[in-house]
């Protein structure tokens, strides 16, 4: 007659597989971890340049989740005030394709894209900062960040401009 129970495992393959679990286990506590303190959801970065007259501040998601909230706003400040000229800031497509967006505050007087950038031209504001937010949220189907360019136009040329990256994580 023919044994068909399986062989019984040697001390050495359940210690390897007691250590497999542990580690498992481990790896498992440690995402635990980093999900309660809330590692894992939405960072913001912040990005500044000046030039031109121009400063530039960006707040940005540097790391971000598929449909996330995510705070991005722009702030340009000009010394002395804006003189009654309008404000041109640009974005670049690819980078602004991460998000939803729902609305712009303030609104911009007037907008155009190009096949790489949307840009944006906003009345000057009393003082000298003006200050732009973006109501948005990461697009549900976006599963990759992107980098981009912000920057701020005098006569159709970038006064100032700063690079961001956002990563995606799933």
């Amino acid at each position: 007659m023919t044994d068909t129970a399986p062989a019984s495992p040697s001390a050495r393959e359940l210690t390897r597989a007691r250590l497999a679990r542990r580690a498992l286990l481990a790896v498992f506590a440690v995402v635990l971890a980093l999900g309660a303190t809330g590692r894992l959801g939405v960072r913001t970065a912040h990005a500044t340049g000046e030039g031109g007259g121009y400063a530039l501040r960006v707040e940005y998601p540097r790391v971000t989740r598929p449909g996330h909230a995510v705070p991005l706003s722009i702030q340009v400040t000009k010394a002395g005030g804006f003189g009654g000229e309008p404000i041109q800031v640009r974005m670049s497509t690819r980078y602004f394709a991460l998000f939803d967006e729902n609305g712009v505050q303030p609104a911009p007087s007037a907008e155009t894209a190009t096949a790489t950038d949307l840009m944006w031209e906003f009345d000057p504001p009393p003082g000298d900062v003006l200050r732009i937010y973006f109501d948005t949220r990461t697009g549900p189907n976006v599963q990759r960040g992107k980098s981009g360019e912000v920057a701020v136009l005098d006569g159709g040329k970038p006064a100032v401009s700063v690079r961001i990256r956002t990563t995606v994580m799933p």
